[in-house]
């Protein structure tokens, strides 16, 4: 911190003592929480609110495209494949993205992950190959099911990268502690 800092501060405090006024674009919601209890959303357009009793989140309302990271799964026939999806979805419950989910944009990639962990383990390799309209229609329904608690409304989930890979693992060294690594071939 610098030795001036608390000046800063000290405007931050004061201006929290008056309304200001808040711009809202249309392509977003405002969650604001009065008094730490009270839920409102804002809809877009120009809003005064109260900072000191006030707090607001800025939520989307446009349609988004979110990319997992890859994660090495088994499938049913023994192959180990590299994969990932991107899933493009809309909030249509503010409140819910809000209130009802911790770190939603995290939560929402690790549902998603699990969500293909879950369904990628009983198809065979060749099988994803061939039939991918019919895995990606099957895993789109059960993203939305598993994220209808967000608030948020899935219009396609997709697998973009699928390949076979092997792992090789580097195994900790007791007597030199060091660090596990993760070697990937994709073939």
């Amino acid at each position: 911190m610098s030795a001036f800092s608390w000046i800063s501060e000290l405007v931050n405090w004061i201006a929290a003592w008056f309304p200001r006024l808040l711009v809202i674009n249309a392509n977003q919601f405002v969650v604001a929480f009065v008094r730490g209890k009270h839920i409102r959303i804002f809809k877009p357009g120009l809003r005064i609110y109260w900072p000191l009793v006030t707090s607001v989140w800025f939520v989307p309302r446009s349609t988004q495209i979110v990319t997992t990271t890859n994660q090495i799964l088994d499938t049913v026939d023994g192959s180990t494949v590299v994969c990932s999806a991107q899933v493009t979805f809309r909030v249509r419950d503010p409140v819910k993205y809000v209130v009802d989910v911790v770190e939603p944009e995290e939560a929402l990639i690790e549902a998603v992950l699990s969500t293909i962990r879950g369904l990628l383990i009983s198809w065979e390799y060749r099988e994803l190959l061939v039939r991918k309209s019919d895995f990606n229609s099957q895993l789109t329904a059960a993203v939305q099911e598993r994220l209808h608690d967000f608030g948020v409304e899935v219009k396609e989930a997709a697998i973009c990268d699928l390949a076979r890979t092997r792992v090789f693992c580097i195994l900790n060294n007791q007597s030199t502690d060091k660090a596990v690594g993760h070697i990937t071939n994709a073939t």
